[in-house]
């Protein structure tokens, strides 16, 4: 267990570094409080906290959104202790053209001395994670691309376990049902102020900035995050797979790479 009076500045810092960088202080709070009920430890990455910017259409601009996610296991974890998780069923996908529809999942929980059924069904359609290409066609990315049968299964057993065990995970959502919120979504522009934008003097940091940010989401939607969220991490992954060194004068080859590996067909 952990506790915001038990940790040093030192470990408050890390876990904002780390697994649950851009809190804020509430949220961190949040976050502690969260990781303490449910046991699952932040320093371990059994738990974390995400922060995306989500585009807001009413107000037209980003708003900066945050959700504590743990992947399956840590769902499964929280409901072992429990003492009263009576087993889970394996899931029946429906599928399609060699992709699944949707898949079900029941879990079992002992109540009152029964064992009580609870199931949940999850649609690829609205979990399946996605990117756009620069003509604005959509591919599936990650594991969604690499293993869409167990990645499905894994959200409808997610939310099973959370109907089975509503108090005990209701805070937390799994890593494999929020990717759909990485697609990558552009706003509409009118083509006038795109024409404004383009006629504005390029502030070269902006622009180095803006290649960095695209790395880190190509490389996600490939599958090639590290473990460690460092740059040297990156470096060596970038290195290992595309015989590139993650410097400024290679960003553009970088992301070459990077999307020409995203657009290979299955």
């Amino acid at each position: 267990m952990i506790s915001n009076k038990s940790l040093s500045l030192d470990q408050v810092d890390l876990i904002k570094r780390t697994v649950a960088k851009g809190a804020t202080d509430d949220e961190l709070s949040l976050f502690i409080n969260v990781a303490n009920r449910t046991g699952l430890d932040p320093f371990t990455h059994q738990i974390h906290f995400i922060k995306r910017r989500t585009w807001n259409k009413e107000a037209k601009r980003y708003d900066e959104i945050g959700s504590i996610q743990t992947g399956i296991d840590g769902y499964r974890s929280i409901a072992a202790r429990t003492h009263e998780h009576a087993g889970t069923d394996d899931a029946i996908i429906e599928e399609k053209d060699g992709l699944p529809v949707k898949a079900s999942v029941t879990v079992y929980r002992m109540i009152g001395g029964e064992r009580r059924p609870f199931t949940a069904t999850a649609r690829f359609s609205e979990y399946v994670q996605k990117a756009k290409t620069k003509d604005g066609d959509e591919y599936t990315v990650g594991m969604w691309a690499k293993m869409p049968f167990s990645q499905l299964a894994k959200c409808a057993e997610s939310l099973a376990l959370r109907k089975a065990f509503p108090n005990e995970i209701a805070d937390i959502r799994s890593d494999e049902e929020m990717q759909q919120a990485d697609t990558v979504e552009t706003p509409k522009k009118r083509k006038e102020k795109v024409i404004e934008v383009l006629a504005e003097p390029v502030d070269e940091k902006v622009t180095v900035n803006s290649m960095k940010s695209r790395i880190t989401l190509l490389m996600k939607q490939a599958g090639l995050q590290p473990n460690e969220n460092t740059p040297e991490a990156w470096a060596r992954v970038v290195k290992a797979n595309f015989d590139l060194e993650l410097i400024e004068e290679n960003y553009s080859k970088i992301i070459e790479a990077l999307e020409a590996t995203n657009q290979q067909p299955e």
